[in-house]
């Protein structure tokens, strides 16, 4: 009997984080060379799709970090100025 369902690693660097998960393949689909390198691309280019967005999420996370920071501080200086200069 053929199984139900397909579950194909996506992988980072030699790590699984995650599966591709085809349901229902037809009977002798995966059999074939060409069906498991085109498979194969797939879930290589998804799991590389994955990574980016998460690298490209991390990026602007950092980013908001150091304006944040860079506010703050800029603010400190004001606030500094003003309370050691007299009116």
């Amino acid at each position: 009997p053929a199984a139900s369902h397909l579950f194909l690693p996506l992988t980072e660097e030699g790590r699984a984080f995650g599966a591709l998960v085809l349901m229902n393949p037809a009977e002798g689909l995966f059999q074939h060379g060409f069906t498991r390198k085109i498979l194969a691309t797939l879930v290589a280019q998804t799991a590389l799709g994955l990574v980016r967005g998460r690298l490209a999420e991390d990026a602007a996370q950092r980013q908001r970090n150091q304006d944040r920071e860079e506010f703050l501080s800029a603010l400190l200086s004001s606030v500094s100025h003003d309370l050691k200069t007299p009116l």
